[in-house]
């Protein structure tokens, strides 16, 4: 299987902050142990680089991903994960629940829930760019809250942890993936 790999935002423009860290830097580190997680599980692995999202989008529709999934942390008061996907895609849904139930179980995160990609949650509003534009499934997976203490502490001390349990995830979600038909 073929993953494409994003890390949220980019060097510049770094997205949450807190007690020095911010949400660029800790899903910088969580991905490289999703690629590594995946390439020993045999799959082909490709870090998207770190343009703007436009670029981004872009690059992953030129070639022929199975998956395309974007890593942010979430922010503004809560803790735990969640995966959201594009509201009409059936796999993506599939493959958010699987997620998830591996963060719960395999990490010990608090399970928020595979959500509908919705712009701050307007439900038939705007969908996420990463999710709508996006030609092939395509999941952007929030791990953990950056300003909650707990959830920073497990992405400081346990990021291969974290990026191996999405790379067991996504390997769980081969077989589902292979049917690529999202109708």
């Amino acid at each position: 299987m073929k993953v494409a790999i994003s890390v949220g935002h980019n060097p510049v423009r770094r997205g949450a902050s807190f007690a020095g860290r911010t949400e660029y830097g800790l899903m910088a580190s969580v991905a490289g142990f999703v690629i590594k997680g995946l390439t020993m599980l045999g799959h082909e692995a490709w870090l998207i680089g770190s343009a703007n999202l436009d670029s981004k989008i872009a690059s992953v529709n030129m070639q022929d991903f199975d998956l395309a999934i974007e890593l942010h942390g979430n922010a503004g008061g809560g803790s735990g994960s969640e995966t959201l996907y594009h509201p009409k895609s059936k796999l993506g849904k599939e493959c958010a629940e699987i997620i998830q139930y591996e963060f719960e179980h395999g990490v010990g995160f608090r399970n928020r829930g595979a959500k509908e990609a919705w712009f701050q949650g307007e439900e038939n509003g705007k969908l996420l760019a990463w999710c709508n534009k996006t030609l092939t499934t395509a999941l952007i997976i929030e791990p953990a809250f950056v300003d909650d203490l707990d959830d920073l502490r497990l992405l400081d001390l346990h990021a291969d942890a974290i990026g191996g349990t999405i790379a067991l995830a996504v390997h769980k979600c081969e077989s589902i993936l292979t049917r690529k038909s999202d109708d």
